[in-house]
Order: C-alpha cells, then sequence, then structure tokens
C-alpha cells in the first residue's frame, strides 16, 4: 500500500508542476516576428541575432538586407550584433513595444547599420 501512496503522491506532485511551469510560459507574451536586417553603410558587414555566428550567410553588402525570424518577449530588448570585414565587433539592443503580440496584426520591424555614430536604427512597429 505504501508503493501505491507514493506512486500518487509523486503522480500528484508532477501534475501540479507542469501546471505551474505550464502557466509560466503562457504569461511570457511571446510569439515570433519576422526583421529585415539592412546594411546602410559603404562597407560590407555580418548583422548577427545573438545565436548567429559570422557566416557568409549573414554577410550584407552594402544596400543588402536579410529577413531573420525571431522571438517577441514583451518589454524586452532584440540584441543584435554587427562584425566588419576587418572582425569589430558592434553591439546594440533594440527595446520591443510595450504590447502583447497579436497574431492578426503582427508587428513589423527593420534595423539598419549605418556604419556611423548610432550603429542602429531600429524602425517599425515592433520597436519603441
Amino acid at each position: 500500500m505504501r508503493h501505491r501512496d507514493a506512486f500518487s503522491f509523486i503522480t500528484t506532485l508532477a501534475i501540479c508542476l507542469i501546471g505551474i511551469v505550464g502557466c509560466d510560459i503562457e504569461g511570457l507574451a511571446q510569439d515570433t516576428i519576422e526583421l529585415e536586417f539592412f546594411n546602410d553603410s559603404n562597407e560590407p558587414i555580418h548583422i548577427l541575432l545573438n545565436n548567429e555566428a559570422r557566416a557568409p550567410s549573414n554577410r550584407l553588402e552594402p544596400g543588402a538586407s536579410r529577413i531573420v525570424t525571431t522571438r517577441f518577449f514583451q518589454n524586452d530588448s532584440l540584441f543584435v550584433a554587427a562584425q566588419n570585414s576587418l572582425g569589430t565587433d558592434v553591439f546594440g539592443g533594440c527595446p520591443f513595444v510595450d504590447e502583447e503580440f497579436d497574431s492578426e496584426n503582427p508587428f513589423a520591424g527593420q534595423i539598419s547599420y549605418t556604419g556611423t555614430g548610432n550603429f542602429f536604427d531600429c524602425t517599425g512597429s515592433a520597436f519603441e
């Protein structure tokens, strides 16, 4: 009888933990968002999400762009990096808007690298 009680207790505990974690995950107000990275400088540049490594696929020639998909987190910032042909790293953050993600009217955004002064220009409905 003790084994049955222990199994019942463990099962109940597992269900409670799964329920708690599930509620926390749903409460993060997250979804995917498509963004355009644009090179508005005079030199080739790698524009990277924080989980990307420098590669030919993310090297942008002057005037070129690429579309990326990432997670939208309400009240958070998207951190991006740029790396020029000399290997110089530039990091910046673009704060997302303080609104919940709406799948029927998804946010849009463009992150431009200018090469001077403010390294990233974050525009579009996704950013403050």
